[in-house]
């Protein structure tokens, strides 16, 4: 069985809850059957959490608690094209914010990606 790829997104990098919770699902996977990346906002203790763990972090240098939609819509495009560079088997994103702007760029993906053969 080929490896799975999952991409976890959460916005913001600080370290609480959310962010072990993250940290926690992305070290305990099985290395043999699953490829994990993590992307989040900013390069907080998460990010050096996840960096020294040996997985892939990628900065969505958009995300921002506050809403903004210039900031909202650049974090949106950055998804997007995190989804086409990696191509996620699966995504799970731990946040509201990043549920919503996270959820439109996989929708729009998925679209495309089938529409042009693109996915695995």
């Amino acid at each position: 069985m080929a490896q799975k790829t999952i991409l976890y997104i959460i916005t913001k990098s600080v370290w609480g809850g959310a962010q072990k919770y993250v940290r926690d699902l992305a070290t305990g996977l099985p290395k043999d059957k699953f490829e994990v990346i993590i992307a989040a906002g900013g390069r907080g203790l998460l990010a050096q959490k996840i960096i020294k763990a040996g997985i892939p972090y990628f900065e969505i240098k958009g995300f921002q608690k506050n809403i903004n939609i210039f900031k909202d819509i650049f974090a949106f495009f950055e998804i997007l094209s995190l989804l086409f560079k990696t191509k996620p088997d699966l995504v799970h994103v731990s946040s509201a914010k990043a549920g919503g702007i996270a959820g439109i760029a996989i929708k729009i993906y998925s679209l495309l990606a089938t529409r042009y053969s693109l996915l695995h």
